[in-house]
């Protein structure tokens, strides 16, 4: 039983891998009959995006009791017998765990960070005090404002990407407001932040509605757009908290939950399939050709800041990625070349992941003296401050696969 006109859907992603965003959906409706043979349900699908580097297919089925419905029997088999033909369009998907969860994947990719008891904190421990549970944190309110940090350990550890400036996104975070809690619940409000070099940016902030209901999950949710005094931001992290009801006391739970997703719209909570322990990829692991005894972390405040032969010599049109994970000032770049000559580009953080930067290149000329180097510098000189690279991966193609060792 389902309030629906169809019993289920087979539905066809086309996914952009490098934005980790899913650009069209192609579904196909289960009627609300009973069968007692498999029957084939299907379309001919058009790939319509030009960015489209990886296809998803996944199926579901609705009802509002287990105990309503029957569990359907699925088969992706042709009939026994058939002869199979190879298609002309085909798409695989590589991941480092098969344990998708009970997720629904029909909505946006999730760019939050893996929101777990180690990284949900109390930032004054004067005002707010945070036991973590697992799946909630329980915040009480023991001061003038109830203050937690999400996706941050204060102030050392920020899991948020940076945002890219003008683009529109949407933050959820499920919070149950205790009984016990006495303070007015329109002066709670969920928050993302982040820090440029001139101090805190408030990027936006959503008040609860007096009219939430206590003692149950209810999910939080605001949009906004990027602004540009974030330009050359990092420490980004999200909050819960209160203002201006000093004399409130209690407690609030955090869900971990939390979903930062693209666009206007709020879709079903899943976990970013690009972070651990997923790693998804449209291809499988590409080999690493860095140097093998290169010793991480690398922590310096030199101008250059990696400066290795990789185990393959550069071939001049051949297609590479770099990627690492690294932290930086927010003043600098990170910019690759062969040897002082010959320059391949600056890297960019990867959207959905925190601290990682990717570059693609393909060079046009190559140190003959040098072939095989690797250089990477903070760039410019005169502003060049602590950096630390926890690991680096340099593979041959035009697609950057998860470093897994």
């Amino acid at each position: 039983e389902n309030d629906k006109d169809y019993a289920g859907q087979v539905i066809l992603e086309e996914w952009d891998t490098v934005k980790g965003a899913i650009l069209k959906r192609h579904i196909v409706y289960i009627p609300k009959k009973v069968t007692t043979k498999f029957t084939e349900y299907g379309s001919v699908v058009k790939i319509e995006n030009e960015k489209t580097n990886a296809i998803n297919l996944q199926y579901g089925f609705r009802g509002s009791n287990l105990i309503k419905w029957s569990k359907p029997m699925i088969s992706f088999l042709p009939p026994l017998g058939a002869v199979v033909t190879a298609p002309t369009v085909g798409a695989t998907a590589y991941s480092n765990s098969i344990d998708f969860g009970d997720y629904d994947y029909s909505g946006n990719p999730n760019l939050a960070p893996t929101i777990k008891d180690d990284n949900v904190k109390t930032i004054s421990s004067t005002m707010t005090t945070v036991i973590n549970n697992g799946t909630y944190a329980t915040a009480e309110k023991i001061g003038n404002d109830l203050t937690v940090g999400i996706g941050m350990v204060p102030w050392s550890r920020y899991d948020f990407m940076p945002l890219t400036v003008g683009k529109q996104y949407t933050l959820t975070v499920p919070i149950r407001i205790n009984a016990d809690y006495t303070g007015d619940i329109s002066k709670l409000f969920i928050r993302i932040r982040c820090a440029n070099t001139a101090g805190s940016v408030l990027v936006n902030t959503k008040l609860l509605s007096s009219s939430t209901p206590k003692e149950e999950f209810v999910d939080i949710s605001t949009t906004f757009t990027v602004p540009s005094t974030t330009q050359n931001s990092n420490n980004w992290y999200c909050q819960v908290g209160s203002s201006g009801d000093s004399e409130a006391r209690g407690t609030v739970d955090i869900g971990y939950d939390v979903k930062l997703e693209e666009g206007s719209t709020s879709t079903p909570y899943q976990p970013n399939l690009l972070d651990v322990p997923y790693y998804l990829s449209k291809v499988p692991l590409g080999e690493n050709i860095a140097n093998k005894d290169v010793q991480f972390p690398i922590k310096t405040s030199a101008y250059a800041v990696y400066d290795y032969k990789n185990v393959d010599n550069f071939i001049v049109g051949e297609k590479y990625v770099l990627t690492i994970k690294a932290t930086k000032p927010v003043t600098q770049t990170f910019n690759v070349r062969n040897t002082p000559s010959y320059t391949f580009g600056a890297m960019k953080p990867v959207e959905g992941l925190t601290d990682i930067w990717v570059l693609e290149f393909t060079p046009t000329s190559v140190d003959t003296n040098d072939p095989s180097n690797l250089q990477i510098y903070q760039v410019p000189n005169d502003t060049k401050g602590a950096v630390q690279i926890d690991w680096l991966k340099i593979e041959k193609g035009d697609t950057r696969t998860p470093n897994i060792p």
